[in-house]
Parts: C-alpha cells; structure tokens; sequence
C-alpha cells in the first residue's frame, strides 16, 4: 500500500551514494530507483512477514553496519522460503540514523561448520584474505 512504501522510504537517506541490492537482482542507485523497487515489491498481492535475527552489529560514530539473516513466511500458505542474509549500513544524518545499503542474497542451503571453515583458512594461509 501506498503507506507502506512511505514508511520503507522514511529509513533510507537520500545522498547520491545510497544503494540497494535485492537478492538476484541489479545494483540500484539513488533514492528514485530504490524506491521504485520497493514500490514493486509492495504492490503484490502477498502479505509477509519478517522475523529478522542480527548477526552482528559494528557501530562508529557515524556509520553502522547490520548484518542480519531475514526469515520471511506468508501468511495462510504452508510456504517457507530460505533464509536471506542482509548487510545493511546506516549513516548519522541530520542526528537521525537512515539506511544508506541495504545488500540482500539468499542463504546458502547446506551451512559450512566452523570446522570446515577454518579448514578453508588455514589451506589459504596466515593473513591471506582470499
């Protein structure tokens, strides 16, 4: 509905460097491509609803980086869809905080353990990042 999509705007800041990544979806850059894709969403027929669980949070002064994992169900289906896991990043604007990213993509399905992924670190080697 039409308030809906007023409410979702009301977070983001809008500065040219402010973007947004749907999962599967193309880079959208500024506050009118954003909002078209959000007014997208929002016109179909589905209600959702979101259980979002914070994976980390990292906080400056004037940026703060969220990265949570969305869990999203419809209400009357028997549907359950895969996680997706989100980085988002606000900025201090004006004294209010205001979503500058939002990066979403799906969950892997199978999970890797800790074991596996420290096992993916060390084949790399101390202090490589790739």
């Amino acid at each position: 509905s039409k308030s809906d999509i007023e409410k979702m705007m009301a977070v983001w800041v809008d500065l040219p460097e402010t973007c947004c990544i749907h999962p599967g979806g193309p880079l959208m850059s500024g506050i009118k491509q954003i909002e078209l894709s959000w007014s997208h969403i929002f016109k179909q027929k589905v209600e959702r609803f979101f259980r979002i669980n914070t994976i980390s949070r990292q906080i400056s002064s004037s940026l703060c980086i969220s990265v949570v994992e969305e869990n999203i169900s419809v209400d009357g289906i028997n549907f359950s869809a895969a996680p997706i896991y989100a980085t988002n990043v606000y900025k201090l604007h004006d004294d209010s905080w205001f979503m500058l990213l939002h990066h979403a993509s799906p969950a892997p399905v199978m999970q890797t353990t800790s074991q596996e992924l420290f096992n993916l670190r060390t084949k790399r080697g101390p202090g490589k990042l790739h």
